[in-house]
């Protein structure tokens, strides 16, 4: 494992122990609120920490409590099984790309409230609104089946896996940083590049939804 992964896979061991610091008052965050407001008294997750610890069972009970909650809150006639599968492909995806877990679970909810044949304005497909468009090169660059339609993107599995991929490409790309990573996620990477040359400050309403269902996962803030 790279040291640049290490750092990836720290982001969720820190999760859990923000988590234990707090587990015995934690409450669902409203999405609604200004997560700005009380940022003072929150610890940012740090991408840049050097040291990684593993998932624990108590970890992964703990986000998945909370993953559960809001599939109650945001897509309440997900039966179980589809709900499992979710989780399950996340967890999958989060060890194979060393993402955190958390992160997957937070984009997730933001692009689709986890509604795994959600379709978008646009191609964009499934939980992770993966675009059909560019779905063929990545699928090249993963070394998996190209999607032949736009449905073939609504399996759980498949989008999820290749949701996070480009994540974890992203934050590759713009070496871990969250702001970035997470509206080249949303606007694309070269919208994100072209604004960085022309010294033009990025929209933060992305990452500040992304954050919300991130707070609501873990008690901690994201950004």
């Amino acid at each position: 494992m790279t040291n640049f992964k290490r750092k990836k896979v720290a982001a969720a061991a820190f999760t859990f122990l923000m988590a234990l610091s707090s587990i015995s008052g934690a409450t669902i965050a409203n999405p609604d609120m200004n997560q700005g407001d009380d940022q003072d008294s929150k610890e940012p997750i740090n991408l840049n920490t050097k040291e990684s610890l593993e998932y624990s069972s108590m970890t992964l009970s703990f986000t998945y409590l909370n993953f559960q909650n809001m599939i109650e809150r945001y897509n309440p006639g997900l039966d179980d099984l589809t709900r499992d599968k979710i989780y399950e492909s996340a967890v999958k995806a989060s060890t194979k790309y060393e993402v955190p877990l958390e992160l997957i679970l937070a984009v997730i909810g933001c692009e689709s409230e986890f509604k795994p044949k959600l379709q978008g304005t646009l191609d964009d497909m499934g939980l992770m609104q993966v675009r059909f468009r560019y779905a063929g090169s990545w699928a090249r660059g993963m070394g998996v089946s190209v999607p032949s339609n736009q449905e073939a993107l609504t399996d759980i599995d498949y989008n999820i896996n290749m949701g996070t991929f480009i994540l974890s490409y992203l934050l590759d790309e713009f070496d871990n940083d969250l702001h970035k990573s997470l509206t080249a996620y949303n606007a694309g990477e070269f919208y994100v590049k072209r604004k960085l040359s022309n010294n033009e400050a990025l929209p933060d309403t992305y990452i500040k939804r992304v954050n919300s269902f991130y707070q609501q996962i873990t008690s901690a803030a994201l950004w």
